[in-house]
């Protein structure tokens, strides 16, 4: 499993990121509260399937599936 990194900063909030094939993976939650969407899930149909994918992260203690 990789590890969860998390940056903050003032205007974005905490932004959560996990490494896959060298490449930094942002947990969509995160991206739409920086965004101000309400659904991230509806932000993600927007994008192409190579640029979305359901990873397991542990999270609050529980493995989650993650967007």
């Amino acid at each position: 499993m990789n590890e969860v990194m998390t940056f903050q900063n003032g205007t974005f909030g905490k932004v959560r990121t996990v490494q896959i094939d060298s490449a930094p993976w942002f947990v969509a939650k995160d991206i739409a509260l920086a965004l101000d969407y309400r659904d991230a899930e509806k932000m993600t149909r927007n994008l192409d399937d190579d640029e979305k994918l359901i990873h397991t992260l542990w999270v609050s203690g529980q493995n989650r599936e993650t967007t």
